[in-house]
């Protein structure tokens, strides 16, 4: 057949304006005498002679038949949806197997069945029928490609809006209904530029990901194997802001390494390097360890022990580069024959302990004892005292004696103004006999 030798299309049935009596409105399945049925079509006493009995077929029948073919010729020509008929399907014992009739409760969407004598209504999640596709403009702004499940449990669709490709999906038992919140997929029709998981519910990946450019995570990345990265791995966000990495346990958090929300003020301050704990149930607990990044100088928040050589920092005295401590917790030098060194130069200094906070009235002279975090087991060789990491000005000064390290003794002499400050010590050198 050639698309040139398209045949005539009805527009109007035949019949359509016959009076009553010259025209039988529907073909009944069965008839009596000369009368045409859907059974027998024209019955063989019509092709009798009138002389022998016969009776001529009727001008109604003709016209009734042309009407009730033209007319569904006419529905088709012009495109008319076929719907699930319940009593048709029930007429003819169901529908066969490949029956493709237009979903009755959303133009556009097609039902296939997949078995033969089929006579359950896919519209109402009806067995035995294909899901349903539909490619419609859903909206003014868009154009949609609809997938339905058997159950009408849910609709995804495909979604073109002229400027951005979606995957969208219904809420549940709103198969036909319009798109949810969610948006797990889109694609930038001009660009390529394509958002995964833009509503942040989460992504996983089976496989391997192989990445070629860069990735902006905003939310949580969950690897359970490894990141290989031939170039660079970077955790990327504005100042101000927490950038961590987290180790977990069956996606129970343990352990953060974090790039504080610290302000970035100028002189390299903020933006510190974190180690944070978690406990058995994810619940953060506290800081380990701090790295300032205007320093290098590393605040640690709970006991340290030192069991073999190590070398501390590389700064000189008063180059703000000690290990210090900023708790009372206990530093313990426990194993025989350590040394600890920042360098061979004489004006390196090893570490820099705090102590707790000491207040003072102006014009008072006062004499305060403080306890420092400290335990040693060698000999302190070089040390002296300090009030915040500096050396005491004016008429405040903090002594310390090497062979009682656990402690410093603060004095005010008649000081101007009332304060308070952090005494401590730093210790230049330490040695064992």
């Amino acid at each position: 057949m050639l698309v040139s030798g398209l045949p005539y299309k009805f527009v109007t049935p035949w019949a359509a304006s016959a009076t009553t009596g010259y025209i039988t409105p529907v073909i009944p399945a069965t008839a009596s005498g000369g009368n045409a049925s859907q059974a027998v079509g024209f019955p063989p006493v019509t092709a009798t002679n009138v002389s022998a009995g016969g009776i001529p077929p009727s001008v109604s029948d003709f016209n009734g038949f042309g009407l009730y073919v033209t007319e569904w010729l006419q529905w088709v020509q012009a495109g008319g949806p076929i719907l699930y008929d319940a009593t048709f399907s029930g007429n003819i014992g169901g529908y066969p197997k490949g029956a493709a009739i237009q979903a009755g409760v959303q133009r556009g969407a097609f039902w296939f069945s997949t078995v033969d004598n089929n006579t359950s209504d896919p519209d109402t999640g009806g067995a035995n029928w294909s899901g349903a596709v539909t490619s419609i403009g859903y909206d003014s702004g868009g154009a949609n490609l609809r997938f339905l499940d058997a159950g009408l449990s849910y609709g995804a669709m495909w979604r073109n809006d002229g400027t951005n490709v979606y995957l969208l999906f219904t809420n549940h038992a709103a198969a036909f209904g319009p798109f949810n919140g969610l948006r797990p997929y889109s694609v930038n029709l001009s660009t390529g530029y394509t958002i995964i998981d833009g509503t942040g519910s989460g992504v996983e990946f089976g496989g391997n990901v192989q990445i070629d450019g860069a990735e902006t995570v905003n939310g949580t990345l969950t690897v359970r194997s490894q990141i290989n990265a031939n170039g660079g791995a970077a955790i990327n966000g504005l100042a101000g802001r927490d950038r961590a990495l987290f180790y977990q346990t069956s996606g129970v958090d343990r352990w953060l390494i974090d790039e504080t929300s610290e302000p970035e003020s100028g002189s390299n301050t903020g933006s510190n390097l974190a180690v944070g704990r978690y406990d058995d149930s994810g619940n953060f607990i506290d800081l380990v360890l701090k790295v300032l990044r205007s320093t290098g100088g590393v605040e640690f928040f709970h006991n340290v022990q030192f069991d073999t050589t190590a070398t501390i920092g590389t700064g000189a005295r008063g180059s703000g580069n000690p290990l210090r401590a900023v708790n009372l917790g206990d530093f313990s030098f426990a194993s025989a024959g350590i040394n600890i060194l920042v360098r061979e130069d004489p004006d390196g200094f090893i570490l820099q302990i705090l102590g707790t906070t000491v207040p003072w009235t102006a014009g008072t002279t006062t004499n305060t004892v403080v306890s420092l975090p400290i335990t040693f087991t060698g000999n302190i060789i070089s040390a002296t005292g300090s009030f915040d990491g500096s050396a005491p000005q004016g008429n405040l000064s903090v002594s310390f004696n090497p062979q009682s390290p656990s402690q410093v003794l603060v004095t005010t002499n008649s000081v101007a103004a009332s304060g308070s400050g952090n005494a401590g010590v730093v210790i230049w050198a330490v040695g064992y006999a």
